[in-house]
């Protein structure tokens, strides 16, 4: 019944903890693409809302292009569109 870490050393499931969160941050994929699927839009919809090029957008998401090198006036349009703050668009490390 109980989760084959529950009597494992605290450093054990710290680390199996550590790996399912970047498992987890991985699948949710770009800034962009989860303010899109939190907005329940489609990539085509957001296309057609900001502005953006549809191939774009498709390409910010899967990193293809750096949203980050985008132009300040596509980042707000798709800020705008997202209902959301511009830097959020981008992809900022912490």
């Amino acid at each position: 019944m109980y989760t084959l870490l529950h009597e494992a050393p605290a450093e054990k499931f710290t680390q199996v903890m550590n790996q399912i969160i970047r498992d987890k941050t991985t699948e949710i994929g770009t800034n962009l693409q989860r303010l899109r699927k939190t907005a329940c839009l489609t990539q085509k919809e957001l296309s057609e809302k900001s502005g953006v090029n549809l191939r774009t957008l498709q390409q910010y998401e899967t990193g293809a292009k750096d949203i980050n090198m985008a132009s300040g006036k596509t980042i707000n349009a798709l800020s705008m569109a997202l209902n959301c703050n511009f830097y959020d668009v981008m992809e900022m490390e912490n």
